[in-house]
């Protein structure tokens, strides 16, 4: 199977948002609404835009951003309620990003990069390949926001957003436990390192 890398899916993602003729998943301050206030005020500092938006949610609309919401999906995924009355989007903060970005192929054959698990990954010593993951993962989660990219088939509604759950780093404390594969080893500075390199190169800031 053909895989796009994260240059391609990038391209990918410029040449299909025309056709789209929509803003990234869960964007916010597009909304009119959300514009003409001030916590959409780029110009502001970050806590003054934080405190307008926190005065605008009254205590259970605050709890509703940090928890699950069954009536908006599955609650596994977390989906979080937005407020449409100041233009705040919903969110699903659920993308797992262990081996892969998890989503569905945007077109047939052409899929988001899936890497060896991470126990083979720890397994290299190897902290340039473990950053590399990272910037693939980044640059892949968001094209794949960009053009509208679903978790599970194309138009789903649990989309893919920027809120990462990886790399995972318990430890593997024994063999017999089912899910160390996606895990890094055993080791506390190797699980540590290999989550530092991987994180770091998931945010790295646009060049």
């Amino acid at each position: 199977m053909a895989m796009l890398g994260p240059r391609q899916l990038a391209t990918l993602a410029v040449l299909l948002l025309p056709a789209l003729a929509q803003v990234p998943n869960f964007h916010g301050c597009i909304d009119p609404v959300a514009k003409a206030l001030p916590y959409c005020d780029a110009s502001l500092p970050v806590d003054k835009r934080l405190d307008d938006l926190l005065s605008r949610l009254s205590l259970l609309e605050k709890v509703a951003q940090i928890t699950p919401q069954g009536d908006l999906g599955d609650e596994c995924t977390t989906f979080t309620r937005g407020k449409a009355e100041i233009g705040l989007p919903e969110w699903a903060w659920l993308v797992e990003t262990n081996t892969n970005v998890a989503s569905a192929c945007p077109q047939e054959g052409r899929c988001a990069t899936t890497f060896v698990g991470p126990m083979g990954l720890g397994a290299a010593f190897n902290r340039t390949l473990w950053r590399l993951k990272g910037t693939v993962f980044g640059n892949e989660m968001r094209a794949l926001s960009n053009i509208g990219g679903s978790r599970f088939n194309i138009g789903n509604k649990a989309r893919i957003g920027l809120t990462a759950y990886g790399p995972n780093i318990n430890l593997a404390r024994d063999p017999r436990f089912g899910r160390s594969s996606e895990l890094p080893g055993e080791d506390p500075l190797l699980s540590g390192t290999y989550a530092y390199e991987m994180v770091s190169g998931m945010q790295e800031k646009d060049s």
